[in-house]
């Protein structure tokens, strides 16, 4: 009895435990199905990679070639990583020193970015400009390209010469190399700025035969302060090449803003010795009397930029008057008056005088010697027909063929005198001979003379001598 209570019991659980092997065995196939399925697939895919393969192996070189293809493009790489790191870097400190962004939106991230420290206290901006760049663009080169080269020479030597004391960081605008300094010490801060700065100056000489002439702004107080630098050292350089300063390093705290030296007596007194001659159309001593101006009265002035440059504006700005009212064409006094408004410089300033000058000088003198031509022509008109009492200035005009106004200015510039004024004066000329010479009677003389009656004479001859004829007869 015990024996079939005991079958009996286990028979469920065998039927359970097949149940299980059985659900069992049907995960395990189809995990097998799905696993071979997903094999098979991915062969496929590989199988078509590997056709798409060229078929001579040998065409990716040994492992070592192909080691140092990978090496290499690593490299290019980090060298276009730190390209894109530093154009970030000139990006950010250009739109800084340009004022682009508002106080409020300098903070440190915006500072790290353009490689400033915002645990600075003290800051200076430096200008390297160079004054020889055009020759350095060989072929087609751009100035930029240049520029960009040359940050790259000054950013090296400035990592070997700085030291831990100067902290820098540097970009590029146009023909500048724009490098701003760093420190969280005022002490030696300054000296130390000059040293490597004329350092770097000699070594872009001596090195490169680059010429750069440094200058220096005030003393930044912080980075919102560094737009303003950034234009005091625009200016600073723009004065000096207005003078045609060879200096190498300058900074703008050397120099003296003060104006009182503009209204100097002596300048004021040259400039008006300048504008009287230019009235009076002595163009060829005009050059001369330009050079000896800027000579005595800007040049000397290299610790006042204000005045100098005033004093080359206000030069500029006299010749520019003379050049309107030396009767040029239009078109060629307004080409020589802008020329003399851009010329930012003593020397640009004297050359630009010397040929435009000379020129007017040159086309004076040949003027002068038309117009004597014209006005002889015209004065002989008048000695041959004075005893014609119906001569006019429409006459002389046609004889000489030229237009009123322009012989009214002739004979205005040349006697002080209309033509009609100049024909009385000649026609009383001729009568005091021909009464000092001849027994004529006075109304003779009047017809022999132009004139119509003796009354007419009369009254002539009063006005210009103050006697009448008969009166200036009396021995």
């Amino acid at each position: 009895m015990v024996a079939v209570l005991d079958a009996e019991y286990t028979q469920p659980l065998r039927i359970i435990l097949i149940a299980f092997a059985a659900y069992f065995l049907l995960l395990l196939t189809l995990a097998v199905a799905y696993t071979w399925r997903s094999l098979s697939r991915r062969y496929g895919e590989i199988s078509s990679l590997v056709d798409a393969l060229p078929e001579n192996s040998t065409s990716y070189g040994s492992y070592e070639e192909v080691l140092s293809k990978v090496r290499s493009s690593l490299a290019d790489f980090q060298v276009q990583q730190d390209d894109v790191r530093q154009r970030t870097v000139t990006a950010t400190l250009r739109n800084i020193l340009f004022g682009r962004y508002v106080d409020s939106a300098l903070d440190e991230k915006l500072l790290a970015q353009a490689q400033l420290q915002s645990l600075c206290g003290k800051y200076y901006v430096v200008a390297f400009s160079l004054s020889n760049i055009e020759e350095l663009l060989p072929g087609r080169r751009r100035k930029g390209d240049v520029s960009a080269m040359i940050n790259v020479m000054i950013h090296s030597s400035l990592e070997g010469l700085s030291g831990q004391e100067l902290l820098f960081t540097s970009c590029t605008d146009h023909s500048n190399i724009l490098v701003v300094f760093g420190t969280d010490r005022e002490e030696d801060f300054r000296e130390n700025v000059q040293r490597v700065c004329t350092e770097v100056n000699e070594l872009l000489r001596e090195n490169y035969s680059i010429n750069t002439q440094v200058v220096v702004s005030s003393l930044c107080p912080g980075p919102s302060a560094l737009p303003d630098a950034y234009q005091e050292v625009l200016q600073l350089h723009s004065f000096l090449n207005s003078i045609d300063s060879k200096a190498q390093v300058v900074f703008q705290e050397d120099l003296d803003t003060n104006q009182a030296m503009l209204l100097d007596g002596t300048f004021l007194r040259k400039e008006h010795i300048l504008i009287n001659t230019l009235l009076t159309e002595k163009f060829d001593l005009v050059p001369g009397m330009v050079n000896a101006i800027l000579a005595e009265h800007v040049v000397p002035l290299r610790s006042n930029y204000v005045t100098a440059s005033q004093r080359l504006v206000s030069i500029a700005n006299v010749l520019s008057e003379g050049v309107l009212s030396a009767n040029l064409p239009p078109e060629e006094a307004e080409h020589a008056a802008t020329l003399l408004h851009n010329a930012n410089s003593v020397s640009q300033l004297n050359e630009a005088v010397a040929e435009i000058f000379g020129q007017i000088a040159k086309q004076h003198a040949s003027n002068e010697r038309s117009e004597d031509n014209l006005l002889l022509h015209a004065c002989n008109y008048i000695e041959n027909n004075l005893y014609d009492m119906n001569l006019n200035v429409a006459a002389i005009c046609e004889d000489s063929n030229i237009s009123f106004q322009y012989l009214t200015r002739l004979f205005r510039k040349k006697y002080n005198r209309t033509i009609a004024e100049y024909i009385s004066f000649r026609r009383i000329a001729k009568a005091k001979e021909l009464l000092k010479n001849t027994n004529m009677t006075v109304a003779a003389i009047a017809q022999s003379v132009g004139y119509s009656s003796v009354d007419t004479l009369t009254r002539n001859f009063r006005k210009l001598e103050g006697l009448t004829p008969t009166e200036y007869r009396k021995p």
